[in-house]
């Protein structure tokens, strides 16, 4: 017989195994013997007569009987389910509290494993701060009576053991993406002396050093002139690219020969050979972020290869940069490849590991993962400051005042840039939508939008079209045969602006920036109409790009013109320690389209040794392609600053150490 309660069904014969259950089976099977012993004792006394034998009071009390016999067994039934109940209910509680005991115990399993963790990252962070203290006695022992370590700054000297201890942790690579005008080259100089310090007793020589920078720079000597002041131990020897090839050849060689040291640009050495056989000890990369190219989707550029074949057997590079990446994460990889090609072998898989697709004010959009790239990738091999942590003669509240000025086109140049926006648009809805458009077909037709919207004078090239056939005319050796339009609307509302802040600021120089020549050249025939002096410095003019900056620091020249494009390594602030001239204003006609380009314009004038506070003017047209460039600057700008200002690119606890030892 099985009493059935709900989904439990004991079976009298069946042993459990459970205290809990035995107790009910036993119940169970003592109900069962009792009711089995009232129906035999039944079947029994009624066996011995038929009913119809029976006399009525025995058939009463034959009733009777059976009705206690009945009673007495639902009574018993009621006590089993009653019993059945309370001990289900004490095997809940029992299982709840079992539940409760194994939660707990888990509590305190993951308690104790996240203070184990804990202690353990305690533990390693201490030995890291011990071998960075140990790191830093090293540092200061080597300079303590160096001119230059005097003159650095606490940040300075912190980022020079940062480097100097990722170098002895095993490190061959260290980026230092401190934003401009924070010395950075001054850093790496006073890196540079300790690292032969250690180098030379190491291998009982100097080291061989490369520093390779942009043509610009290394035609200005700023970086030669840098060098005698900072680490006169070093002596870097110039050799441009421009030089005859032989010569340059014989030159390294040379170098190869009696361990020098020798500063050139970037394409000097993909095209010698002799540079390349050089065994170099230090390689120190300026303006590095000229070799993101080595994460072109259609492939690393020659420059790139270049860098990154003399780099592989180096022992410690230096890469300096304001703007490391600015469009996409693999521009780092670029950089980090050339530190370690093991760890980080491609850059598709650096874009997989470091990215992915999150909704961004209603769109997906492919999103840097800002902690992994810190805590896989740069912790330890890269610094980054801003300006603002530093203060650095700066302005005590804002590092800079940025005007943002909204002009009104000037009807001609209004009605001129409509007409050309709606061509676009036009241009725009006769495109196959089956094909995709390229990015140099639409900035083309953008180029024109944005060159209308600074200065309506352009030269239009169109192909001749023979009027019969309707096909391009060619001439006799197959080239196209090209017409020139010229649309010449002499309008332009940020020009003017420009010549009434010019006016305005007095006798103050001032700066200005333009991604096109021909603005330029306007302000610049304004300027001399008014006999104020004005130079222009763009491609044409490069060679003179030394003479131009010097001549702008000793207060010979008050307007200079410089096309965004050359807006890197020129020294134009105010600095009276240094020179009598210099300016405290900056002017942008328009911007580029990533606000890393636009930096390295401000930062020629808003840079380490700036006397006074800048004053950035950003002339903008309403109802142009200037809002659509901010759109632009801003998603860039939100895609990078994660990465960038992270904490964990800028020094520990162990800052309070060095504050001891300075």
């Amino acid at each position: 017989m099985t009493i059935s309660f709900g989904n439990f069904e004991p079976k009298p014969d069946e042993p459990s195994g459970d205290a809990e259950i035995d107790a009910i089976n036993d119940i169970i099977n003592e109900q069962m013997g009792m009711k089995d012993a009232v129906d035999s004792i039944g079947h029994n006394w009624t066996a011995e007569k038929t009913i119809a034998e029976m006399t009525l009071p025995e058939i009463e009390d034959s009733l009777t009987y059976v009705n206690y016999e009945l009673a007495s067994e639902e009574d018993t039934y009621a006590q089993v389910v009653e019993e059945m109940r309370i001990l289900r209910d004490k095997l809940r509680m029992l299982d709840e509290t079992r539940s409760s005991v194994l939660s707990d115990i888990n509590r305190n399993k993951d308690t104790k494993l996240a203070l184990a963790r804990r202690k353990e990252e305690m533990l390693r962070d201490a030995l890291k701060n011990q071998a960075i203290n140990e790191t830093a006695d090293k540092v200061f022992k080597i300079m303590e009576n160096n001119p230059s370590w005097a003159k650095a700054h606490q940040y300075q000297k912190e980022d020079v053991v940062q480097t100097i201890h990722a170098y002895l942790s095993g490190f061959n690579g260290f980026l230092n993406a401190n934003d401009m005008g924070l010395g950075k080259t001054k850093e790496t100089f006073d890196t540079l002396t300790v690292l032969s310090a250690l180098f030379e007793a190491e291998y009982d020589r100097k080291p061989r050093i490369l520093w390779l920078t942009k043509t610009s720079i290394l035609k200005t000597g700023g970086t030669i002139r840098e060098g005698k002041m900072w680490a006169p131990g070093i002596q870097l020897i110039p050799v441009e690219g421009s030089m005859n090839k032989a010569q340059r050849e014989a030159f390294f060689e040379m170098i190869d020969e009696f361990g020098m040291s020798c500063i050139t640009n970037y394409e000097t050495v993909r095209t010698t050979e002799a540079l390349q056989d050089v065994d170099w000890d230090f390689v120190v990369m300026d303006e590095v972020h000229k070799l993101k190219g080595g994460a072109n989707v259609s492939g690393p550029t020659a420059v790139w290869k270049s860098v990154f074949d003399i780099t592989r057997n180096v022992k410690m590079q230096i890469l300096m940069s304001g703007t490391p990446m600015v469009n996409r994460v693999t521009e780092m990889w670029a950089y980090l490849h050339i530190f370690d090609p093991e760890r980080f072998p491609s850059a598709r898989q650096f874009e997989n590991a470091f990215t992915s697709m999150m909704s961004v004010a209603g769109e997906f959009q492919l999103v840097v993962d800002a902690d992994k790239l810190l805590n896989n990738a740069l912790v330890g091999r890269m610094c980054k400051r801003r300006k603002d942590e530093v203060g650095l003669q700066m302005p005590p509240v804002t590092p800079y005042e940025q005007r943002e000025v909204l002009l009104e086109m000037l009807p001609a140049q209004a009605a001129v840039y409509e007409q050309m926006r709606d061509q676009f648009f036009v241009w725009l809805a006769d495109q196959d939508q089956e094909k995709i458009f390229t990015a140099s077909a639409i900035i083309a037709q953008l180029i024109r939008l944005r060159q209308l919207n600074v200065w309506p004078v352009i030269d239009f090239k169109k192909s001749v079209v023979d009027p019969f056939t309707g096909m391009p005319v060619t001439t006799d050796d197959g080239k196209l045969l090209v017409q020139i339009d010229r649309l010449d609307v002499r309008e332009s509302s940020k020009i003017d602006e420009a010549m009434d802040t010019i006016e305005a600021i007095g006798d103050e120089p001032i700066v200005i920036f333009c991604s096109f020549n021909e603005p330029m050249r306007e302000i610049q025939r304004r300027c001399l109409e008014q006999n104020i002096t004005c130079e222009l410095l763009i491609g044409e003019n490069s060679a003179n790009l030394a003479n131009l900056e010097v001549g702008f620091q000793q207060g010979k020249i008050r307007v200079l013109c410089i096309n965004s494009a050359m807006g890197e390594g020129l020294n134009l602030q105010k600095n009276p320690s240094q020179w009598t001239g210099g300016a405290s204003y900056v002017g942008f006609l328009d911007l580029w389209y990533n606000s890393g380009r636009n930096d390295q314009c401000t930062d020629r004038v808003f840079r380490q040794g700036a006397s006074e506070p800048v004053t950035v003017y950003h002339w903008k047209n309403m109802n142009s392609v200037d809002q659509w460039l901010d759109e632009i600057i801003k998603k860039k700008d939100n895609q990078i600053k994660g990465v960038m200002e992270d904490q964990k690119l800028r020094p520990g606890d162990w800052a309070e150490y060095l504050k001891k030892l300075i």
